[in-house]
């Protein structure tokens, strides 16, 4: 699910923070780009697991395979 459009609004400044889906799950964190902002967003390693199994089971269900 590589999509270089992706992005999340900052929960400090909003300003959109784009990432990488499966860098993210892989562990990969990602900084605020506003200059004025230090947030960074990861994956707990206890939630890459979950998180992982889910978007497994999300792609299953959209190919039609239940």
């Amino acid at each position: 699910m590589i999509n270089k459009d992706q992005y999340i609004p900052c929960q400090v400044c909003n300003t959109p923070v784009p990432f990488d889906t499966n860098q993210f799950l892989r562990g990969v964190s990602f900084s605020c780009p506003n200059p004025k902002c230090d947030a960074r967003y990861g994956l707990p390693m206890a939630s890459r697991g979950v998180v992982r199994d889910t978007m497994d089971q999300l792609e299953k269900l959209k190919s039609g395979h239940h």
